[in-house]
């Protein structure tokens, strides 16, 4: 892992404080029926058309990055998207996409959603505590990157701050590294870990905060338990 040249400012000792006793308090929050977890993660994508492969939504990608969007591709139900944000309420989504429509840029609203975790064997039913735990934190995290991307773009953040955002969230995937070594999460968390690192690694810009957000996002909506 790359060494960070801004350490977390008091604000966001913070924010990692208050993702780790909402971890806590999921541990009794979540709930499980059968083979399954129940944990409920709901994501608003404003993205791109579905592109018809990988290699096209690609080069799409690229379009979208050049004018400051996530660029970000996610797969879901079998189609390509490519990314410019993602929001937490329809709402927000549904009015990005507005303005978005308003400078020509033809958009669409993906919710990507999951109820339920199916826990694969008998290892991922005594993990499901833990589990539920990770996704919590995770989803924590993906709000710390947006909270981060928005800063910046309204001014709201400077670079020292943005540093600051950046090696909360490193600190936060180490720590769940080092709780899930060598289970069904680590090497997700090992590829987040070093997407971060690239954020970070030299001028923060908002788009790149995005594409860490939605990485996790994304994480968060196809991590199989087992």
């Amino acid at each position: 892992m790359k060494k960070r040249a801004e350490s977390s400012t008091p604000f966001f000792i913070t924010v990692i404080i208050l993702i780790a006793v909402c971890a806590a308090v999921c541990i009794f929050a979540f709930s499980c029926a059968g083979s399954e977890l129940n944990f409920k993660a709901v994501y608003y994508y404003v993205s791109y058309k579905s592109a018809g492969s990988a290699t096209s939504a690609s080069s799409v990608s690229d379009a979208v990055t050049s004018f400051g969007g996530a660029g970000y591709i996610v797969e879901y139900d079998g189609e390509y998207f490519v990314t410019v944000a993602c929001y937490y309420t329809e709402h927000d989504a549904e009015t990005v996409k507005t303005a978005l429509a308003a400078r020509d840029l033809d958009c669409e609203v993906l919710k990507a959603e999951r109820k339920s975790y199916k826990l694969a064997n008998i290892s991922a039913k005594k993990n499901a505590g833990m589990f539920a735990d990770n996704l919590s934190v995770l989803n924590d995290l993906s709000r710390l990157a947006y909270e981060c991307a928005n800063g910046l773009d309204k001014g709201e953040f400077n670079q020292s701050k943005a540093k600051s955002a950046v090696a909360a969230i490193d600190d936060g995937l180490e720590s769940l590294k080092r709780k899930n070594s060598g289970n069904c999460f680590f090497d997700g968390l090992c590829r987040l870990g070093a997407q971060c690192d690239d954020a970070g690694g030299g001028f923060i810009y908002s788009k790149d905060m995005r594409a860490l957000q939605i990485a996790i996002c994304d994480f968060i909506i196809n991590v199989q338990l087992y």
